[in-house]
């Protein structure tokens, strides 16, 4: 009997160590939770379709929060918001010409590498429209606090000129540094700062009587010793784009 008090004595006393009475087990810390990678930048970059000829990306913008603005070559514009989980991302968008717009489908996508500070990033994934599918690139040519590119409302003010790349002809501009585009009898329109030292912008402009919304950015270009600033908008039946300079 003494045998077998004993016995049951220490297989109690083994159980105990063994589920941590007093420190003798052992937890396992969770997993770290993964960070979604910053997407933000301004971009170039190339379409390759599948049926159609490649097609450049000129000029972009992502916010950090996935909110993207791209113009193509061919005067399209495209508009989303990707939805970003770690690394990836997908995104229904519009695809706009100068009076009409079609749905755009972005899948697969991958942000390649994000930089510690500044949010520079390059992605790629795939595209789908109604009549075409393909894979994109883009390729950040610098972050939203690039040191080069004005970065406040004060910094747009003064007289800018968009003489080539523009959706509507000749433009000639005013801004003052509240960003209030100087009303004509042909433009008018206000700039918006997103985020503090970001040089992204959201702006509202009016072109001979239509009203667009979209994004704007600025930046510097040491090649031709110029500072230049994008406009990407649109409206439910088209859009307007322009790329000014001083």
């Amino acid at each position: 009997m003494q045998w077998k008090q004993w016995h049951l004595g220490c297989s109690l006393l083994t159980l105990a160590l063994a589920f941590g009475c007093g420190g003798g087990g052992s937890k396992s810390n969770p997993p770290p939770t993964p960070v979604s990678l910053d997407p933000s930048g301004i971009f170039q970059g190339s379409m390759i379709s599948t049926s159609f000829a490649p097609v450049d990306i000129t000029e972009g913008i992502i916010l950090p929060t996935g909110e993207a603005r791209l113009l193509l070559r061919s005067g399209y514009q495209i508009s989303a918001n990707l939805q970003i989980t770690n690394n990836t991302f997908n995104s229904s968008a519009l695809e706009y010409t100068t009076s009409s717009q079609q749905s755009i489908t972005i899948s697969d996508g991958k942000i390649n590498s994000s930089a510690t500070s500044g949010g520079q990033a390059n992605l790629n994934g795939s595209y789908n429209t109604f009549n075409d599918n393909g894979q994109f690139t883009l390729y950040s040519i610098a972050p939203l606090n690039s040191s080069s590119s004005p970065k406040s409302l004060n910094n747009l003010a003064g007289t800018w000129i968009a003489d080539a790349v523009t959706s509507a002809g000749y433009i000639l501009i005013n801004i003052n540094s509240s960003g209030n585009i100087t009303p004509t009898s042909q433009f008018g329109g206000q700039f918006t700062q997103i985020t503090p030292n970001n040089n992204g912008f959201r702006v509202s402009i009016s072109i001979n009587g239509l009203s667009y919304t979209g994004l704007a950015y600025t930046f510097g270009n040491s090649q031709f010793a110029d500072t230049f600033l994008v406009i990407l908008a649109s409206t439910t039946n088209g859009q307007f784009y322009a790329v000014f300079h001083h």
